[in-house]
């Protein structure tokens, strides 16, 4: 008994890409456009069967940026606003100091500038307490050093 040829083997109906990528190299459609920015590279990818590098690519050459949403500030990054400076703070939550003092001020939480070491010997040297500026000191200084 003679079998009917496919529709695939007659050459009718193109073959579907098999294998991890079903839809590399093939047109965008106006939905993958639309969720150019909005999605994930990598979900984006996944979801339509693409690779990440031309997703990447086709967002870019768009012009259209990454989509980088805020993260939420937990109660341990919390607990750190004000125990150390800024610059530190921000350096190890891999956030941008600004983001750390407006975060810090909105909470009304005092900065913590330290106290050089430079600062700290210079301090003793003229008979501060514990190497901490105080006014009185700060005006004995200054009539110390405009001799």
């Amino acid at each position: 008994m003679r079998q009917k040829p496919s529709a695939v083997a007659s050459g009718m109906v193109k073959a579907a890409k098999k294998g991890p990528w079903p839809r590399r190299g093939a047109r965008w459609t106006v939905a993958e456009l639309k969720r150019l920015g909005k999605t994930p590279d990598s979900v984006l990818a996944r979801r339509r069967g693409r690779t990440i590098k031309e997703v990447v690519a086709k967002r870019e050459s768009r012009g259209i940026g990454r989509l980088t949403g805020r993260c939420p500030w937990t109660a341990r990054e919390i607990l750190l606003l004000g125990k150390m400076n800024d610059h530190e703070l921000g350096r190890r939550l891999r956030r941008r100091v600004w983001t750390v003092s407006y975060r810090r001020d909105a909470l009304d939480i005092p900065p913590s500038y330290p106290v050089r070491n430079s600062i700290r010997g210079r301090a003793r040297k003229f008979g501060c307490s514990g190497g901490l500026w105080t006014a009185k000191s700060a005006a004995d200084l200054a009539c110390r050093w405009a001799l």
